[in-house]
């Protein structure tokens, strides 16, 4: 995953994990980033051409929120 080799230059806390099974979409990994890094790591990869799909966030009564950014530019 490009994000995770960009991020682990810049030397952001980070874990990549396989894709929770009540998740549905269609990459098998994902990367756990601390909520209060988010901002941080869409500004590190943004400029990099690495586009983000969904963030999911866990909720303490253990369901998720869900952002979704638009799709990646085709040109």
């Amino acid at each position: 995953m490009h994000a995770e080799s960009l991020m682990k230059t810049d030397r952001m806390r980070f874990k990549l994990v396989p894709r929770p099974r009540e998740i549905q979409d269609d990459c098998g990994l994902g990367l756990v980033i601390l909520k209060e890094d988010l901002s941080r790591v869409e500004a590190l990869i943004a400029p990099r051409y690495v586009y983000l799909k969904t963030t999911l966030q866990l909720e303490k009564d253990g369901t998720w929120t869900r952002k979704n950014y638009p799709p990646a530019p085709t040109s």
